[in-house]
């Protein structure tokens, strides 16, 4: 055992050093304190996080997260796109079919004399009625109506600039007796008509069901 100050060897378990008087035990236990700070072990014990292998940014668990949650978001988002423009696609389809085929209430709104209201309608009502449709030029559409429907009645309506004559009568639908509309709508310089609407019980049928209906009306119709 040797002084560490003055270089004296000494006896071992000596605490002083009998030649400059320095305290041996006391500078190895500093010795040994400064060695355990210095430990690899101590170093890795006082710095070891064990969150930081999840913690990372470009760890592979959270890079895989992050995609999902995009996918799911972007998932959602063209859901909410598709759903609002099937939603903007009927709203356009109905209204164009109530501006398309309007349903009046008989009368003519605009003309405020009765007379002159009584006179238009009379007119255009019995340009159908003793008329002719473009694929039946032989049959008169009262009287192939007047057979296959009944409660048969006519009224006339104005549409802004636009005359309809509106047909309203019973039919055997499946077996049951069904409300029947039928509109006629005139050529804007009102020179011609031609069957534009079908309602069934009030409910818009489209154009293949109304000729189907108009050709089961004309071929039944027994002269």
């Amino acid at each position: 055992m040797f002084c560490i100050k003055c270089g004296q060897q000494l006896g071992e378990g000596s605490k002083f050093c009998f030649v400059c008087g320095a305290q041996t035990q006391t500078n190895d236990k500093k010795k040994n304190e400064n060695l355990d700070k210095n430990s690899p072990s101590e170093v890795r014990a006082d710095n070891y996080n064990p969150q930081d292998t999840h913690t990372h940014e470009g760890s592979p668990e959270i890079e895989t997260t992050t995609i999902v949650i995009k996918q799911r978001q972007m998932v959602i988002t063209l859901s909410v796109i598709a759903l609002l423009a099937i939603i903007v696609t009927i709203a356009i389809i109905l209204n164009r079919r109530s501006s398309d085929y309007p349903q009046t209430p008989t009368g003519i709104t605009q003309i405020e004399d009765p007379a002159v209201r009584y006179e238009v309608s009379i007119y255009h009502i019995d340009r159908v009625f003793y008329g002719y449709l473009d694929n039946y030029p032989g049959l008169t559409v009262g009287a192939a109506f007047a057979q296959y429907f009944a409660d048969s009645s006519w009224t006339h309506f104005l549409n802004g600039a636009i005359h309809y004559v509106s047909f309203t009568g019973t039919t055997a639908l499946d077996g049951i007796n069904t409300p029947t509309q039928i509109l006629f709508r005139f050529t804007a310089d009102d020179a011609s008509f031609n069957a534009t609407g079908l309602f069934f019980s009030g409910i818009w049928q489209d154009a293949g069901r109304l000729h189907g209906l108009l050709d089961s009306v004309f071929e039944n119709f027994d002269s």
